[in-house]
């Protein structure tokens, strides 16, 4: 609190703009924040200015003589009012704050013990309890923590309906995780099935489970190891050699001439290949050790591994399966351009090509499922009339407010990335930004979008860079922008290497790259913000400039969302202490919440950007 910190209830911990944090630390960054700097801080109680923050202040607004406010209900003494000046007194009379209620609370019996201990009158009213709490000295942090462990709720076992909770259980909850207990959100409590727990602890009634059955079921289970990754295995199945847990060596084994396979979730290669590679003059001299070895020998020079005697890699033959009446083709790469010529499309869930079966039997003459096979297929491409090479759907677009959508693209998806269209996995279909899309077109209705001035259009445009920067024919430049405090590089495709390596972090939804300008500065060792070219910061990324310097890592999101940078960067500093609390919690959340802080107004429209 004294280091200008609020207490968020929901989050259960205590927060502090991010940037404001940070210019305490002189770190000039949020990510240059450390829990140690932090703690060091705190601890030193080394006070902000608050009166100088919009909407907080050092002091307390209560009235300082304002009396105290003692309630007694449910066997509970409540004391509200004008608590802050006597908080110290309160946690170290016992009391506990309860938010929900905006109360210290603590039990009747206990208060009345503690007034008879002092020669009070054991009646909790409020003139007992407010000189009860008057005349109590301030304990030390470390036995006030003492006493309030010995207060703290002892873990408790509840058996509801099928599941079995335990609450209050902060102190136990690595031995439950070790015992298979999960959190329950909505019961607050770690949750189990009642059966399940029977069968592991050996019981056979639920009033059996009691917390030292579960304690001890915990001690005699290990902790789970952290899961190592598995190292590649090779097998050889008849003629075929296949490595599995093979991903930390897949450029090896590709070098080295062998073939992914989807079905088998393997990289394989024939027998006599394998052979050749290690050398052997019998499958035993076959090993992984060999194989390995061998193959990043072959990465190494760049070279490739002499032919079989067959003279091709074997292939997994194309299979045939009926999946709810949905012929779904497997391993299928050689026969992929007969499948499209016969209107067959790639489902992603299933890794296949897929039509409907009774479209494959009508186009195949058949009577049954066993009559659909992979020759069958390849021959009915073969005969199939030329128009069928192209039997295509053909392509179309949507309007809405948001976007425009083109649905059966493929044969256009090329020219409609000359007008910057994008793709949506998630809709199938290349879109783009309806308002933008009608400037574009130099219409004003969305009626007027149609496919045929669409593809105009892309044929009339320039074609776009692969990374989405524009035409790569116009150089990279620089805006600074000083509302977000960034530097903005933009038409930056042919630069775009140099800007990751120095550190810069792409916007997908703006489409540039950024980082902050102090930090740019700082890594060009400049004053004049004005004076940063495209240039320098090409010629910086080719000096090679290390993470400590300013150099890689960024401080955005990975996901380079300029929207989530921004919030986290400037929360608002306009907050409310609303709960007094009696310790800092979580401070590693802290510059990646903004609970506790409220927004005042919404955000201005962007500020103009100068060149």
């Amino acid at each position: 609190r004294k280091a200008g910190f609020a207490f968020d209830a929901k989050g259960k911990a205590w927060t502090f703009p991010a940037q404001l944090m940070a210019d305490k630390l002189r770190v000039g960054s949020p990510k240059d924040i450390t829990q140690e700097a932090v703690l060091k801080l705190v601890e030193q109680e080394h006070l902000m200015d608050l009166d100088a923050i919009p909407g907080v202040s050092a002091s307390p607004t209560a009235v300082p003589d304002a009396p105290l406010v003692v309630a007694v209900a449910n066997g509970q003494v409540r004391v509200s009012g004008n608590t802050y000046p006597m908080r110290d007194k309160l946690r170290s009379a016992g009391f506990r704050w309860d938010a929900p209620s905006q109360s210290w609370g603590k039990e009747e019996a206990l208060v009345q013990d503690a007034l008879g201990a002092a020669g009070l009158p054991m009646e909790c009213t409020s003139d007992s309890v407010q000189h009860l709490i008057e005349q109590t000295e301030i304990k030390d942090p470390e036995k006030r923590d003492e006493a309030a462990a010995a207060l703290k709720p002892l873990p408790e076992v509840r058996v509801e309906g099928d599941n079995v909770f335990v609450i209050n259980s902060y102190d136990v909850k690595e031995d439950l995780k070790k015992i298979g207990f999960t959190w329950n959100m909505e019961q607050k409590a770690w949750a189990k099935s009642a059966q399940d727990l029977l069968s592991q602890l050996a019981l056979s009634s639920t009033s059996d489970i009691t917390m030292e059955s579960l304690l001890d079921a915990a001690s005699a289970t290990e902790a789970p190891q952290p899961s190592l990754a598995p190292q590649p295995s090779l097998e050889i199945a008849g003629d075929t050699v296949r490595i599995t847990n093979s991903y930390s060596i897949k450029q090896e084994l590709r070098a080295a001439g062998f073939t992914w396979d989807k079905e088998s979730v393997t990289w394989q290669t024939p027998l006599e290949n394998a052979k050749l590679l290690c050398s052997a003059q019998d499958e035993q001299g076959v090993t992984i050790e060999a194989v390995t070895k061998a193959a990043a020998q072959k990465l190494s020079e760049g070279g490739e591994v002499p032919p079989s005697p067959e003279g091709k890699m074997s292939m997994a033959d194309p299979e045939i399966k009926i999946v709810d009446d949905q012929v779904q083709v497997l391993s299928s790469y050689s026969i992929k351009d007969q499948l499209k010529i016969l209107s067959f499309r790639w489902n992603v869930d299933v890794q296949a090509w897929t039509k409907s079966a009774p479209e494959v039997m009508d186009l195949l003459g058949v009577s049954t499922h066993e009559e659909i096979t992979p020759d069958a297929l390849v021959k009915a491409a073969q005969n199939a009339p030329p128009a069928a090479n192209v039997a295509r759907a053909e392509a179309y677009v949507t309007v809405d407010d948001t976007s425009v959508c083109v649905y059966n693209s493929y044969d256009v998806k090329d020219r409609l990335k000359n007008l910057n269209f994008r793709w949506d996995a998630d809709r199938a279909a290349w879109t783009k930004p309806t308002e933008e899309t009608k400037k574009d077109l130099g219409v004003e209705e969305d009626a007027q979008i149609t496919m045929e001035l669409l593809l105009q259009k892309c044929d009339a445009a320039v074609p776009s860079s692969p990374g989405g920067g524009g035409d790569m024919s116009k150089p990279a430049f620089v805006e600074i922008n000083d509302r977000d405090n960034i530097v903005i590089v933009r038409q930056s495709y042919a630069i775009k290497d140099s800007l990751r390596e120095i550190g810069f972090q792409y916007d997908q939804e703006q489409k540039y790259w950024f980082k902050s300008t102090s930090e740019v500065k700082k890594m060009l060792g400049i004053e004049n913000q004005d004076d940063i070219t495209a240039e320098m910061l090409v010629a910086k990324a080719e000096e090679g400039v290390p993470a400590a310097d300013g150099g890689g890592g960024g401080f955005a999101p990975s996901a380079g969302n300029m929207a989530s940078y921004l919030a986290q960067r400037s929360p608002s500093p306009a907050r409310t202490d609303t709960n007094p609390g009696d310790q800092l919690e979580a401070l590693s959340s802290m510059g990646q919440s903004a609970q506790g802080h409220t927004v005042d107004s919404p955000r201005p429209p962007s500020s103009a950007v100068h060149a």
